[in-house]
C-alpha cells in the first residue's frame, strides 16, 4: 500500500519483489519514482493520481501482473518510463483502453522497444479489438523504420508504410490500383476523343483515319476497360488487343493555343500515353504483388 497521502523523497525500490495480491500506488508522491524490475505481482498494478508525474519515473522491466490500473494525467513524461518485458493480462475498466490513447503512453518510453508494443496489440486481439492492435502494430513498424540509417532500407520502408502499410494495411494496395485505374480511364477517354488512341488493325486504322470513327464491326474503345487492362495485367477483356495509342503521330486536337492547352494536349498525346500505359502495367504488378504479399504475411514483421 503505497497509497492515500504515500510520499517518499526519493525513489522506491521493489526490485525482484513477490507480491501475492495488489501494488496499489495511487493518491501518492514518489520523489524521483518507482523501480519494480523482476517483480510479480499476482493482482493488479495501481498507477493512479499520481502527485508529481512530471519528476517520477516508473521502472516494470520484466515486471509481471494479472492486470494494470492507471490513468493518462499520472503517465511519466517522455523519457521516464520503462516497460520492456512487462507483463500484464489485461487493462482495467476504469483505466485508459483506445488504442490511440495508449499509443500516447507508450511514446513516454524511454528508448523504443519492439515488445511493449506487441503486448499490449496482443492484449487487444484477445480483448477483440483486432482493428486497434493493427493500429499498434503499424506505429511499432514506423518507429522501427526510423531507426535505420541505411537509405536503401529507408526507401523500401517508405514503399512498405505508403503501399501496404507494413503490411497491417493491405486495402492500402488496392485503393492505389484503383487511383491508377481511374487516372487511366480519364486520360485514354480524353486521348480517344482527340485522336491518340487507335485500332490495333491496320483496315480498322485506315477506316478510322478515313472516317473519323472505327468501322462498325470492330470492337468499341471503351476507357475504363483498357485501364483497367493495363492495370490489373492478368485480367484480360479485350481492350488491349484491339486498341493503343497512334504509333504514327503525337499531337492532338480540340484544344485552343495558350499554356493549358499545351499541357493538356501534352498530357494526352499518343507519346505520352504510351508512356502511361507502360508505367501503369509496372505500377498494377507492384501494387498486386505488395497486396498480395501484405494479405499472406510476407512483409509483415510482428
Amino acid at each position: 500500500m503505497l497509497a492515500d497521502g504515500f510520499r517518499a523523497a526519493g525513489r522506491v525500490c521493489l526490485t525482484n519483489a513477490q507480491i501475492g495480491g495488489d501494488l496499489r500506488c495511487s493518491d501518492a508522491e514518489f520523489g524521483s519514482g518507482l523501480v519494480a524490475e523482476r517483480t510479480v505481482v499476482k493482482g493488479t498494478i495501481f498507477w493512479r493520481k499520481i502527485r508529481n508525474p512530471t519528476t517520477a519515473s516508473l521502472n516494470l522491466i520484466n515486471t509481471s501482473a494479472d492486470s494494470l490500473s492507471d490513468d493518462s494525467t499520472s503517465w511519466p513524461t517522455s523519457n521516464e518510463l520503462q516497460l520492456h518485458g512487462f507483463q500484464y493480462r489485461r487493462i482495467s475498466a476504469f483505466s485508459p483502453r483506445d488504442a490511440h490513447e495508449r499509443l500516447t503512453w507508450l511514446a513516454h518510453l524511454k528508448s523504443f522497444t519492439p515488445q511493449p508494443y506487441r503486448h499490449f496489440a496482443s492484449v487487444l486481439r484477445d480483448e477483440g479489438d483486432d482493428v486497434g492492435a493493427r493500429q499498434v502494430l503499424f506505429r511499432m513498424a514506423v518507429l522501427r523504420s526510423e531507426e535505420t540509417r541505411s537509405w536503401f532500407t529507408r526507401a523500401r520502408n517508405f514503399l512498405l508504410q505508403w503501399t501496404v502499410g507494413y503490411g497491417y494495411y493491405p486495402r492500402r494496395a488496392l485503393f492505389w490500383l484503383l487511383g491508377l485505374v481511374a487516372l487511366g480511364t480519364v486520360l485514354y477517354w480524353a486521348g480517344y476523343n482527340c485522336g491518340s488512341m487507335v485500332p490495333t488493325d491496320k483496315a480498322a486504322y485506315a477506316f478510322l483515319k478515313g472516317n473519323g470513327r472505327p468501322p462498325d464491326y470492330y470492337e468499341r474503345f471503351h476507357a475504363l476497360a483498357y485501364s483497367l487492362e493495363n492495370s490489373f495485367p492478368p485480367l484480360k477483356l479485350g481492350q488491349q488487343d484491339h486498341w493503343q495509342p497512334d504509333p504514327s503521330r503525337d499531337g492532338t486536337a480540340g484544344f485552343t493555343t495558350g499554356y493549358i492547352g499545351s499541357l493538356v494536349r501534352a498530357a494526352i498525346s499518343a507519346s505520352t500515353l504510351r508512356i502511361f500505359r507502360w508505367v501503369q502495367i509496372v505500377l498494377g504488378w507492384f501494387f498486386a504483388t505488395m497486396g498480395v504479399a501484405a494479405v499472406t504475411g510476407l512483409v509483415r514483421r510482428d
